[in-house]
């Protein structure tokens, strides 16, 4: 987005408190999430979490991180049904620039989610909340010491948080949202059925963790959980057979690094590599101590 539509939009925000009174339109019950996700946007993330926190560590790690965050302490993470990250680029996502959208299990009152809030952190003169209005939404904003998020309710059961210019992105995207496009449902056939899914449509501006699998067009991360404890597959979809080659070889190089702090955990064939016309995938077949030792924070 350019800079002068970016303002635009923010000023249109400062100043849509006026003096008349409006009735607020009635909340949705029904949620599409990737309607809200703008269609120039280059990352998505999709995470069922009811399946995701049996995977083992990863229940230890958002713990963890919310314990860090009071702006991620708004919802407990065990009532979330459905996770959405969205942003510009992978790179965005690193720079905490994208936005989530939440699936609750049950119906809320955003407005009495944030009281409850304040009344928690009212002590902490590090966390600070305000609300703005934006179409006749509310818009709450929560500054802490790690950053600064809005959030806005879209359903009886949804919410939408983020950067406040990403916010505002997200909530005006309407037909140009990025349920429409072609790349992502293409992408979105591979590995269906695993409860975390990141498609990456674009390898421009990757950001410092993805940059050394640069040698791809779009790329598709994806996990779910087994009985031996959880499995990975990272699929590299490149523009040729040759540049495929490149990707093989960047996942050789990752898949080093894996084996070098893992390797006690694993054995023979759980880390596999296969190239396919212009496809490289890479998959992980990990233990429940493989992938505690991967996520926990110690």
């Amino acid at each position: 987005m350019k800079a002068a539509s970016l303002l635009s939009i923010i000023l249109l925000l400062i100043t849509s408190c006026g003096d008349e009174v409006v009735e607020k339109p009635k909340l949705k019950t029904e949620l599409k999430p990737l309607e809200y996700i703008p269609s120039e946007f280059q990352f998505v993330a999709m995470v069922d979490m009811n399946e995701a926190m049996q995977i083992p560590g990863i229940s230890d790690r958002l713990r963890y991180e919310a314990k860090r965050k009071p702006s991620l302490q708004l919802v407990p993470i065990d009532e979330v049904k459905e996770l959405y990250l969205a942003a510009d680029s992978g790179e965005d996502t690193e720079n905490k620039g994208g936005v989530y959208i939440a699936v609750l299990k049950k119906n809320i009152e955003l407005k009495n989610v944030i009281n409850k809030y304040k009344e928690k952190f009212k002590k902490d003169k590090d966390v600070i909340v305000s609300t703005k209005e934006f179409r006749n939404q509310h818009i709450f904003t929560i500054r802490d010491k790690k950053q600064e998020l809005a959030f806005c309710q879209l359903s009886v059961n949804a919410i939408i948080s983020g950067p406040l210019d990403k916010v505002l992105q997200s909530l005006q995207a309407g037909e140009n949202n990025i349920s429409k496009s072609e790349s992502l449902k293409k992408l979105m056939k591979i590995n269906p059925e695993h409860c975390i899914k990141i498609y990456l449509l674009s390898s421009d501006k990757l950001g410092t963790l993805l940059q050394q699998l640069k040698f791809f067009d779009q790329l598709v991360l994806s996990a779910k959980g087994t009985q031996k404890g959880g499995f990975i597959s990272l699929t590299s979809i490149c523009k040729d057979k040759a540049t495929a080659e490149k990707a093989r070889g960047a996942l050789q190089l990752a898949q080093f690094a894996l084996q070098f702090k893992i390797g006690k955990y694993t054995n023979s064939g759980d880390l596999l590599i296969k190239l396919e016309d212009n496809t490289t995938t890479g998959t992980a077949d990990l233990s429940s101590e493989a992938l505690k030792e991967l996520l926990i924070k110690k």
